[in-house]
């Protein structure tokens, strides 16, 4: 007889939580590709610098509207099933942009990927605040973050590497195949068995309400403090992820892609310590520092002119930002009753889409009526 999944108490780097850590890998790497291309890839088909923003921003906003959806059914119809629902729509919509003519295509694509992204990213982080100690939970998310930042140091640089290669609708049948292995990589997640997460094994216990309430719950009140704040740090990121490749090659420079890699790697280098300094320190004590350099980042991002520039930039961008998910992430999930992770986590993320969405569309306007500068300054 299988029984519940019974975490170990003290033992982070258990085989469940390596493996959903090899599974989220491949998808992001596969959306880190798409958010820094598609723009261009919208502009190659005849789209306008708001067609460019709305392509990420469409993406976002199908993302946060199927967050709450995504949450309640992974506390109700269990995680893998979710998890493979994304990565199957991840796949097929990866492989649709190659055979895209018009923008309107693009456009309703893009919509049907961002459930997808909804379901695995909601996913990925439940599973690993199932498996990870609970007094080691913010150790377990910055680690788990970390392998997103892997995926920004490699997507952006290889995806642009890949159009001087192969060419820009090519590019998607490369993404297609990366989106394959995340798919093969769900069925060996099964630490749930034949039943649900023993949610009530470790040593913040589930109360008596949470237990009784079958409701389903699309938000999680408890998680909105940080989620909130986060809000306003995507709205901010909006502006780098949508539009620095296209201020870029304005500026007469060609490889942005190394901005995203160094980036990538200065928030490998801050999330390293972040989740430890967090439990030592105290959250406000590491978020201060972290979004002061945030906002320096974005300050000077108009006065780069050469490709030096912008890879100091990425670095005191990237130790900013480094700090910021990890963090307000873990604060969220902790501050929910166990059986309703899935919609605290989806509550948190849901902020991040509103952000990064809203600010995708805002800052494509502001860049048509005001320019870059604008653009920046407001961000920061």
């Amino acid at each position: 007889m299988n029984q519940p999944f019974v975490r170990t108490e003290n033992k982070l780097w258990n085989i469940h939580f390596i493996k959903i850590l090899l599974v989220v890998l491949p998808l992001a790497v596969c959306n880190q590709i798409q958010v820094t291309t598609l723009p261009l890839y919208a502009q190659h088909l005849g789209g306008s610098d708001t067609i460019a923003g709305l392509v990420m921003g469409i993406f976002t906003i199908s993302a946060l509207m199927f967050r709450p959806l995504v949450g309640a059914m992974l506390d109700r119809k269990g995680r893998r099933l979710v998890l493979l629902m994304g990565a199957v729509l991840a796949f097929a919509a990866s492989l649709l942009y190659y055979f895209v003519g018009v923008i309107w295509l693009l456009l309703l694509l893009r919509f049907i990927h961002g459930a997808g992204f909804s379901a695995y990213t909601t996913s990925g982080g439940t599973i690993v605040s199932d498996v990870v100690p609970v007094l080691r939970l913010m150790e377990g998310m910055g680690y788990y973050v970390i392998i997103l930042t892997m995926a920004v140091a490699v997507g952006p640089a290889f995806g642009f590497y890949l159009i001087g290669l192969i060419g820009i609708r090519e590019l998607y049948l490369v993404t297609a195949g990366i989106s394959a292995l995340g798919i093969l990589g769900v069925f060996f997640i099964n630490y749930e068995k034949n039943n649900k997460p023993n949610f009530n094994s470790d040593s913040s216990p589930v109360n008596d309400g949470a237990k009784k309430d079958q409701k389903i719950q699309f938000f999680e009140r408890n998680a909105l403090k940080p989620s909130l704040v986060m809000f306003f740090i995507a709205l901010a990121q909006g502006s780098i992820i949508s539009f620095l490749p296209l201020f870029a090659y304005s500026q007469g420079i060609g490889n942005i892609g190394v901005f995203f890699t160094v980036n990538a790697a200065a928030m490998l280098l801050s999330r390293t310590i972040t989740g430890r300094l967090s439990d030592r320190f105290g959250a406000s004590s590491i978020m201060l520092p972290g979004t002061s350099l945030l906002i320096i980042g974005l300050a000077l991002i108009p006065f780069a002119t050469s490709l030096s520039q912008f890879v100091v930039l990425g670095v005191l961008y990237g130790l900013g930002s480094g700090v910021a998910f990890p963090v307000l992430n873990a604060v969220a999930i902790k501050r929910c009753p166990a059986g309703h992770r899935g919609s605290g986590n989806a509550t948190f993320l849901s902020a991040v889409d509103a952000g990064y969405g809203i600010g995708s569309v805002f800052w494509g306007v502001v860049l048509e009526n005001a320019g870059f500068t604008a653009v920046y300054f407001g961000a920061s």
